[in-house]
């Protein structure tokens, strides 16, 4: 939880919390979309289809399975969105985007289920975080490159 959350409740906390486990409130979307455009049933609805990868996966024997082995698997089931084989272009338009992906550039491999949206969104944060991590290193290595001519 951020800090920032944690605080604002421990200053305003609500008289009550109860359990919302059973609460499947609607999800609101923009007028003429539907999650199926962006594959956003995938959130959490666990299809048949998957369960059954799932235990067919468990059958076997999983430290003797490399992430091609995984995906090939996945893919096999007809559900190659889930661990999706992302292209060096993908990955370069991924960080260009940001931690939020462009729905534009994505949409349609959305829609088709070829590209999860969680997969995605983890693809997204990866390398947002790779770039800000980057960052901070370059600008430390800058200061103790600074500190070293000073000192």
């Amino acid at each position: 939880m951020p800090t920032k959350a944690a605080a604002e409740y421990r200053a305003n906390p609500r008289p009550q919390v109860t359990s919302q486990v059973n609460n499947d409130p609607t999800v609101p979307l923009a007028s003429g979309v539907t999650l199926a455009h962006f594959g956003g049933e995938t959130l959490w609805n666990v299809p048949p289809p998957f369960q059954t990868a799932v235990e067919d996966l468990l059958r076997k024997n999983l430290d003797t399975l490399s992430p091609d082995d995984l995906q090939t698997h996945f893919e096999k089931a007809g559900l190659g969105g889930f661990l999706p084989r992302w292209s060096a272009a993908d990955i370069q338009i991924a960080t260009k985007d940001g931690k939020i992906p462009v729905y534009a550039t994505w949409k349609d491999r959305l829609a088709a289920g070829k590209v999860g949206l969680d997969a995605l969104m983890n693809l997204s944060a990866l390398y947002s975080f790779a770039t800000d991590q980057k960052a901070l290193d370059d600008r430390i290595r800058s200061l103790l490159k600074t500190a070293k001519i000073l000192g």
